[in-house]
């Protein structure tokens, strides 16, 4: 009793729109990866036109905080991607599938097998 790790997981925390449109501007300005914990630094300076703080200091983001952000973005764009190449790929595939059900309607043998008019199916031994 009591040698077990306790579990120290931290409250989820809900982004308002302004530290999410901030974390945006940063990525959209450069072109390039923002670094996480410059970004946070950031935060912390970053003013308004009156000259007032942007965020509170409850509204800070850690380093780790804004690199899960990051992470959950760029796996949502990748499954986006993902997600129109596969439909791309399944109206492919139907489009081969109709034409192998076509091609096997049109020449496979039919069942019975007639011969003028002998049932070859019939007369072969089982």
């Amino acid at each position: 009793m009591g040698w077990a790790l306790k579990s120290t997981r931290s409250k989820r925390t809900v982004f308002t729109f302004a530290q999410i449109s901030s974390l945006f501007q940063k990525g959209e300005r450069t072109g390039q990866k923002a670094d996480p914990s410059i970004v946070a630094k950031a935060m912390r300076y970053t003013k308004q036109s009156n000259g007032a703080r942007m965020f509170k200091k409850s509204e800070f983001l850690t380093s780790q905080q804004i690199s899960g952000f990051f992470s959950r973005l760029a796996a949502k764009k990748n499954y986006q991607v993902d997600t129109a190449e596969d439909e791309e790929s399944i109206k492919v595939e139907r489009n081969i599938q109709d034409l192998t059900d076509e091609v096997m309607e049109t020449f496979a043998p039919q069942h019975p097998i007639m011969v003028d008019t002998h049932n070859i199916c019939e007369l072969a031994p089982v």
